[in-house]
């Protein structure tokens, strides 16, 4: 059973994204400074142009990747550390 919280508060952190795996993204803890952000409306493109119902993580952890991976380049998982 999956259970998540959602929230509209806004991120007193800056945007954050928690790593699932090595190289997964998880799309259970993340935060955003603010609405319309560029990431967010990505996450939302593409989740309604590759909404894959049949594979697990298509609509989580490996959409985040999938977006965020192009976007931040190398960086996204040197930059995240074990907290």
């Amino acid at each position: 059973l999956d259970t998540y919280f959602p929230t509209a508060a806004f991120a007193k952190l800056g945007d954050f994204v928690a790593r699932q795996e090595r190289k997964i993204i998880n799309n259970a803890h993340f935060g955003t400074r603010a609405p319309g952000s560029p990431w967010i409306l990505q996450l939302m493109r593409g989740l309604a142009s590759g909404f894959n119902g049949t594979r697990w993580g298509s609509q989580g952890p490996l959409l985040f990747t999938r977006v965020l991976r192009p976007m931040c380049g190398p960086r996204l998982f040197t930059r995240l550390r074990r907290g």
